[in-house]
This record gives C-alpha cells, sequence and structure tokens, in this order.
C-alpha cells in the first residue's frame, strides 16, 4: 500500500529539491536577524493586542471620513500657494509666539 504512496510522492520531491537548495541558504541567513526580532514581537504582542479593538472601533468611522478627505484635499492643494501667500500677512498681523511660522507653512507637503 505504501509504495504506490512512494511513487506518487517521488516525481514532487524530486521537483522540490532544486527549489529547498535555492531556499536553505537565504533560510540560514535570515534565521539570526529572527532570532533577533522574536523577543521584539514578544514584547509587543500585548501592546498590539490592546490597540486591535480600538482600531476595529476605529475604522468604520475613518471610511465614513475618508471619502470626504478625498473630496476636500485636491481643495486644499489648490489653496496651498494662496495660503502661503498670506501667511505672511497674517503673520505680521498676529506675531506667533514662536518665529517658526513661516518654517511650517514652507515645509507643508501634502500627497495622498
Amino acid at each position: 500500500q505504501v509504495f504506490p504512496l512512494v511513487r506518487q510522492v517521488l516525481p514532487l520531491v524530486k521537483q522540490l529539491l532544486p527549489l529547498v537548495r535555492q531556499v536553505l541558504p537565504l533560510v540560514r541567513q535570515l534565521l539570526p536577524l529572527v532570532r533577533q526580532v522574536l523577543p521584539l514581537v514578544r514584547q509587543l504582542l500585548p501592546l498590539v493586542r490592546q490597540v486591535f479593538p480600538l482600531v476595529k472601533q476605529l475604522l468604520p468611522l475613518v471610511r465614513q471620513v475618508l471619502p470626504l478627505v478625498r473630496q476636500v484635499f485636491p481643495l486644499f492643494r489648490q489653496l496651498l500657494p494662496l495660503i502661503r501667500q498670506l501667511f505672511p500677512l497674517v503673520k505680521q498681523l498676529l506675531p506667533l509666539p514662536t518665529d517658526r511660522s513661516d518654517v511650517i507653512i514652507h515645509n507643508c507637503s501634502f500627497s495622498m
């Protein structure tokens, strides 16, 4: 009974062997890295377990808000040059406590 099964499996093993020979060195290289990362994953797991329910709760809200963001975003991008022009004027009228306001606006880059 076993012999016919071996006959079926043997060609598959012969096909897989070259692939295993290719993959094995990669696995050997990755093993030390996995050994380093595993303790970190173990530490993070409790945190992930805490955060996951919150993410699940927030997901429906994100799904509702995302279409709105997608609609508003192009408009905001069009307005950005105007905002950059107006900001120095606003800054003169209402000085900010820190004088880094120009950097804040000029470093704004929005991508989606």
